[in-house]
């Protein structure tokens, strides 16, 4: 050993003697074999992430020049300057309920114990955050300042979920932000040319679990980011299909290939009692809309296919602002973009509906919206763009069938199966527009609105409950 190897062994065992022992040795070794263990099943379903960490640094993600990509659960960006690195500071487990969502607020609420909320954010999951490139995140929340038009200091950035997919040897990012006081969430992946967001929408009210589909190399994929809380993450390939269990990247992450009926496809989110916690609608493709894209600043042409009808009942502006969110988050299209015309509100047994018709440069597509009041956890339904002179409009939530005709109808009259005789429904107060309690397993139910003159030999509609929705589909 050269004279140098020496001094510096020395050193080492002098520093060595004067630094007292670990107090419970074990303690920490335990921890970290408990890490390794995690990491090695998280990397083994993920499709060995780790094992391509080797070339990662060839990834090229926009790195920033003397950046050094912190390993932490969150970061914000102090300002323009490439040289600047954000101090990270301390990952906050998720957080009990606080209050209620800000009545036209865009962002995550607290109604739940589950859902995201961005000042105590659900932890960091996935590879090291160094290990998907030096200065990823920093370059990410740069890029996002700079597609909304803000300044670098005005987006604070949250990680939730990272790896390098195999296949593609890319590194991929979903993220939570606020964006110049504007709560949104997206999925960044890296390319040649820096971060490409396949998915920037507004954070959901409430954020119980954030859906991407994605393409893959054989069937796209979807990636659902929710709470490490919850207990399951389960996929329904179409409406007559059981949920399965997703393939678990981390606690609360999951991934499934996309295969079944997309239009009619569903991921639900279980809690820690194994009840349904939130249930959605798989999300539009990323980047494969066949809408066109408004430009920003740009009013979209109201479509031919909007209806005239009017609008029956209330809708509360905050319930407005939550369905428009979420209608924008399931069309995958930023929510300035989306314009609306309200059909239907009513609140009944602690939840509220919501009908609308919505559109973003395409065709107008039907959506039905409805939220539970004291827990916040909502449902949705999104239909393909609505046909021409439609008699009726409807969308099942849960448990519920809401039925909305055109104004020239009559009384709405139902029968729980094909050999029952139809009944009238209770008026609602909404001029014929109802809602009727209606298992989801149920197949055999009909449907029967008359015109307004109450002539059962020409009804607007007769048929089975399935023909309307899918009509309505």
């Amino acid at each position: 050993m050269s004279p140098i190897d020496d001094e510096l062994r020395a050193a080492l065992l002098r520093r060595a003697t004067v630094v007292p022992p670990s107090p419970d040795p074990l303690a920490g070794i335990e921890r970290r074999a408990t890490r390794m263990r995690r990491n090695r099943v998280a990397a083994s379903v993920a499709g060995s992430a780790l094992a391509v960490a080797a070339v990662v640094t060839a990834v090229p993600l926009l790195t920033t020049p003397g950046s050094t990509g912190p390993d932490s659960a969150r970061f914000a960006s102090d300002g323009p300057s490439a040289s600047t690195v954000p101090t990270p500071g301390p990952t906050a487990p998720s957080a009990p309920p606080t209050g209620g969502p800000t009545p036209g607020a865009t962002g995550g609420s607290a109604t739940s114990r589950y859902a995201l909320d961005l000042d105590a954010p659900w932890p960091y999951r996935g590879a090291p955050l160094p290990r998907l490139g030096d200065g990823t995140v920093e370059t990410i929340a740069r890029e996002l300042g700079v597609r909304h038009g803000v300044e670098a200091s005005a987006v604070d950035l949250v990680p939730l979920w990272g790896q390098v997919d195999e296949p593609a040897q890319v590194a991929e990012l979903a993220f939570a932000a606020t964006v110049g006081g504007e709560q949104r969430w997206g999925y960044a992946v890296s390319s040649g040319a820096g971060p490409e967001f396949v998915v920037d929408r507004p954070l959901p009210v409430p954020a119980l679990a954030l859906a991407a589909a994605l393409p893959g190399d054989e069937v796209p994929r979807l990636v659902v980011v929710a709470s490490p809380e919850v207990s399951a993450l389960e996929y329904g390939p179409d409406e007559a299909s059981e949920f399965v269990a997703m393939t678990g990247l981390a606690d609360g992450v999951a991934t499934t290939p996309l295969e079944g009926d997309r239009a009619t496809a569903s991921y639900r989110a279980l809690d820690a009692s194994g009840s349904v916690l939130v249930r959605a609608t798989v999300p539009a493709l990323a980047g494969a809309s066949g809408d066109p894209e408004v430009p920003a600043g740009a009013e979209p042409p109201v479509p031919t296919n909007v209806v005239d009808w009017p609008r029956r009942g209330a809708v509360p502006d905050d319930l407005r602002d939550r369905a428009v969110a979420a209608f924008a988050q399931e069309a995958g299209v930023p929510v300035e973009q989306v314009r609306v015309r309200l059909l239907f509100g009513a609140e009944r047994d602690g939840r509220r509906f919501v009908l609308l018709q919505g559109w973003y440069g395409g065709d107008a597509r039907a959506f039905a919206y409805s939220e539970d009041i004291a827990d916040g956890t909502s449902a949705y339904a999104l239909s393909d763009p609505t046909a021409p002179g439609p008699s009726l409009l409807a969308a099942l939530l849960d448990d519920v069938l809401l039925v909305v005709p055109e104004p020239a109808a009559g009384q709405v009259l139902y029968a729980p199966d094909a050999s029952s005789e139809p009944q009238a429904v209770a008026d609602q107060g909404t001029e014929a527009a109802v809602l009727i309690d209606r298992p989801p397993t149920r197949t055999d139910d009909v449907l029967l609105v008359l015109d307004g003159d109450g002539d059962p030999e020409r009804p607007l509609f007769r048929g089975s409950v399935e023909e309307a929705l899918a009509a309505s589909r």
